[in-house]
């Protein structure tokens, strides 16, 4: 990657992170203080949150943009054509690794929204 690209990942990251993170959190956090609702309430709202997030990268950037439809910015110069472009069992694969780490976010998360 040029510095360019380096920069604009860093940048894209952080506004991705605080995005993916601070919607579940803000959500539980306004949820808990318009009645007060138990821990595994919060938890299981923030997950769902979190899980959306997940399945949307999965079926709609993962599987429909890049699987499918695979447009060319998507595609490594002198890869075009390769299999590994149409793998949908890769990104399902990803999608369920990074569960179990969503999920203890998720504990975090709901922890922080009930207690501030």
């Amino acid at each position: 990657k040029s510095i360019n690209e380096k920069k604009q990942t860093f940048y894209f990251g952080i506004i991705y992170n605080i995005i993916l993170f601070g919607t579940p959190l803000v959500s539980t956090y306004i949820l808990h203080h318009h009645g007060k609702i138990l821990y595994i309430e919060a938890y299981l709202h923030t997950f769902g949150i979190v899980m959306i997030f997940n399945l949307v990268d999965l079926l709609i950037i993962d599987w429909l943009i890049f699987c499918w439809i695979t447009p060319r910015f998507v595609v490594i110069p002198s890869t075009e054509g390769m299999k590994g472009y149409k793998d949908y069992k890769f990104h399902l694969r990803g999608a369920i690794a990074g569960t179990p780490f969503l999920a203890i976010v998720s504990l975090f998360l709901a922890g922080i929204a009930t207690t501030i």
